[in-house]
Order: C-alpha cells, then structure tokens, then sequence
C-alpha cells in the first residue's frame, strides 16, 4: 500500500468513507489492482481478508505519519516544518484535502 498512497494522503480515506473521510472503494480500478497484487501473493486470501487488510492500513495512516521512524523522508520534513509553525497545520489539513481532490480527478478522467 505504501506504494500506492503515502500515509499523508492515506489518511483523509476509509475503505467505505466513514467518519467523514472520502471513500476509497470509489477507485475500483485501484482497489482492483491491489486486490489482484494480494491474490497474487496470499491466494488462499478472501476478498474480506483483502478489505480488512486494506481498510485497516487506511485506517492507521495517521498514527504511521506520526511516527517520523515509519515515514518517507519528506514527510519527516514537513513534521518539521509543521513543529516550527503551527499555522501550518491548517493549511495542510487543506493541502491533504486538495491532494486527495487531485486525485479523483486524476482517476475519474
């Protein structure tokens, strides 16, 4: 998964779009190809397992881009960023929110 979504943009998604977060299931051809990569490697797998599996990395994005020990350089760098300023955070609450727009944009084209 983390080759799909970074943790930044993981976390404004739940698997159905629950608690006020935007639905990931809506990408089916995404969700497909993670689907197909999982099957691949762990067939004895059933599409439940893969949907907890999924829903439970979306759902642990936040508490990943906390822990700068488990996240991409760049995202060190704007928990540094973030700790010089704290207006920052609301602008990148907006930042996430206009990156996940993005996003279905690009899909939905």
């Amino acid at each position: 998964m983390p080759q799909v979504l970074t943790n930044r943009l993981a976390e404004v998604y739940s698997l159905q779009g629950r608690k006020s977060k935007k639905n990931f299931s809506e990408y089916s051809l995404v969700v497909s190809t993670i689907f197909g990569a999982l099957r691949k490697n762990f067939e004895s797998s059933s599409d439940a397992d893969i949907r907890h599996v999924i829903g439970d990395w979306l759902k642990h994005a936040k508490s990943r881009k906390d822990r700068p020990d488990l996240e991409e350089e760049e995202d060190d760098a704007d928990l540094e960023e973030t700790a010089a300023d704290p207006d920052r955070e609301a602008q990148e609450g907006k930042d996430q929110e206009d990156e996940a727009n993005s996003l279905e944009e690009d899909l939905t084209e």
